[in-house]
């Protein structure tokens, strides 16, 4: 009983240690930020006759979203990053902005 006992933590502490010993190297990414830019995003309504998809991907930031607008999107990016540019793209029933 207490070898079978001591062989686990054995194996616990050993795994333990190991996990500790593991470097991960991601890569390095450098970016300039530079003055605020402000664009303006429209895109009218879509002669869809029903619903239309709108998606928007972006890792950071804040969305505000309220109702009643007389556009499909309507809005101001701002960004700091030349890299980071949103793009607008439309097609039949479909909005996609995403960063460049």
């Amino acid at each position: 009983m207490f070898a079978k006992q001591f062989v686990t933590l054995s194996a616990v502490l050993a795994l333990a240690s190991f996990a500790c010993s593991v470097t991960f190297n991601f890569p390095t990414v450098h970016t300039n930020p530079g003055p605020t830019i402000s664009d303006e995003i429209l895109v009218e309504s879509l002669d869809v006759g029903g619903s239309a998809k709108v998606e928007l991907n972006f890792g950071a930031g804040q969305l505000l979203l309220s109702p009643g607008a007389g556009n499909l999107v309507e809005g101001t990016a701002r960004y700091n990053v030349v890299e980071l540019e949103p793009e607008i793209v439309v097609s039949n029933e479909h909005v996609q902005g995403t960063p460049r």
